[in-house]
């Protein structure tokens, strides 16, 4: 689904305003020496895509976006508040 200027992948809205939700980017690399860097890229992609309007408009307290890097079996995951 489109929001702010793209699209996410994952979207986790409030059942009702003041609950958490979240904006879930996943991403692939193929050695685990990029893992780091694509972390940072995916939740600068978040923000500068402004994937968490549709959060804020269902009044979710707190939003996180949040990141998940895979690399063969082993998986990094970095929150942050929107």
């Amino acid at each position: 689904r489109e929001a702010g200027f793209g699209r996410y992948y994952v979207l986790v809205t409030p059942l009702k305003p003041g609950d958490p939700g979240a904006v879930l980017e996943f991403t692939v690399v193929e050695s685990e020496d990029k893992a780091e860097a694509a972390l940072a890229d995916e939740l600068a992609q978040i923000r500068t895509q402004r994937y968490g309007v549709e959060l804020a408009q269902a009044g979710a307290t707190p939003a996180h976006a949040i990141a998940i890097v895979c690399c063969g079996k082993r998986l990094w995951l970095r929150a942050q508040a929107l």
